[in-house]
């Protein structure tokens, strides 16, 4: 009998090597963690045709989530600030199930030309990845509608010019579209109501809390409510959740080599440290969880598009646990195989340690992955 699993059975199409060498020579010009130069890179990807790579209603579309998954990965081993997981991999594919009318008008083609970058207000008070959408709420108000409540860590939420909020509305959930890339789905982002401060994360990342205070919007800027909400948020998570992972195994990738090469000219006592055969077994079970996350990442990613929800979300649950579980350890260890060095601001270890440790505070630890995998249907639960 033919199981879901072996239902996604995987051969990498021809192109996706090519698309990884592709990704690779053009992120190798913009490596580095400067916030800075993130609308740079975002420009670049857009001019190669990266960012229409994992949509499917603009030219160049490829509608794949492993492609998705394959730039996030050169992304993370260079250790590059982009809003490409949030806009392009995740909300720009959102958009194009949900069929949002208001996005008739271009969005889709500006996301993919890196005109627009679009953000998802995933957060609020209780950090959890859509825990619960309780403390926003969409009200009928004189005239319309009016949004309120906080979030929190918004991914480039100052410098999206599409915000897709998450709220609840009537007992039911809804998402919604507002900002300046959206001219039909309310109100621009400097209006009444809303404050938006910039912050940052550990890791770098740009990221703004933003707190609406009877926003106004129009009743064309909901995306989706009820079950669709429910549904296409759901999808939304779980690819978010697997573009994080694939940024972070190419992370994790880059920095067990920068160890590698360190063991190999490091010396101590006449000879180089990589000799010392405790450190060398260490390394090799370094290798053997890179290997399992690769093999996990690739099962989630496959499984965002081919996948029934509830197989879905046992493939990035899977993913998850093995992801975080590998971060945390490479994280550790490679900066203790370096030493005191590693500890040092000024070499890209700690840049990748931090990069790691982002993961874990953006999707959960193992703590929530197991719980995430244990809830009916997947819900995660932390």
């Amino acid at each position: 009998m033919t199981t879901a699993t072996t239902a996604l059975a995987f051969v990498a199409p021809d192109e996706h090597p090519m698309i990884r060498e592709a990704a690779g020579r053009l992120l190798d010009d913009h490596a580095g963690p400067s916030a800075a130069r993130w609308a740079e890179t975002h420009a670049a990807l857009a001019a190669a045709g990266l960012l229409a790579a994992p949509m499917r209603d603009v030219e160049g579309a490829m509608d794949d989530a492993r492609v998705a998954a394959l730039i996030a990965e050169a992304i993370g081993e260079r250790n590059i600030v982009s809003p490409f997981a949030v806009s392009a991999a995740v909300a720009a594919r959102g958009l194009e199930r949900a069929g949002w009318p208001a996005a008739a008008a271009g969005i889709g083609r500006r996301l993919a030309g890196g005109e627009l970058v679009a953000t998802i207000a995933w957060y609020e008070d209780d950090g959890l990845l859509l825990g619960t959408m309780a403390g926003t709420r969409l009200d009928p108000a004189a005239g319309g509608l009016v949004l309120t409540g906080r979030k929190r860590a918004v991914p480039f939420g100052a410098e999206a010019g599409l915000l897709l909020v998450p709220a609840m509305a009537d007992g039911e959930q809804v998402l919604l579209g507002i900002g300046n890339g959206a001219e039909a789905a309310g109100a621009a982002t400097g209006a009444t109501g809303i404050e938006v401060a910039s912050c940052g994360t550990i890791d770098g990342q740009p990221a703004a809390d933003i707190r609406f205070d009877g926003f106004p919007v129009t009743a064309a800027a909901i995306i989706a409510r009820g079950a669709q909400a429910d549904a296409l948020l759901a999808w939304m998570r779980d690819a978010w959740l697997a573009v994080n992972f694939a940024d972070a195994l190419g992370a994790m990738r880059r920095l067990v080599d920068m160890t590698g090469a360190y063991l190999g000219v490091r010396q101590q006592f006449g000879a180089a440290i990589g000799q010392n055969q405790a450190l060398r077994h260490r390394f090799v079970d370094l290798h053997l969880a890179i290997r399992e996350v690769e093999a996990t990442c690739e099962y989630a990613a496959v499984a965002i598009d081919r996948a029934d929800a509830a197989e879905r979300a046992r493939a990035v649950g899977i993913a998850h646990y093995a992801t975080v579980r590998a971060a945390w350890r490479i994280a550790q260890e490679c900066v203790q195989m370096h030493g005191g060095i590693g500890m040092a601001a000024e070499t890209p270890v700690g840049g990748y340690f931090k990069r790691l440790l982002g993961l874990t505070l953006r999707c959960g630890d193992e703590d929530a992955a197991l719980a995430r995998l244990a809830a009916p249907g997947g819900v995660p639960v932390s």
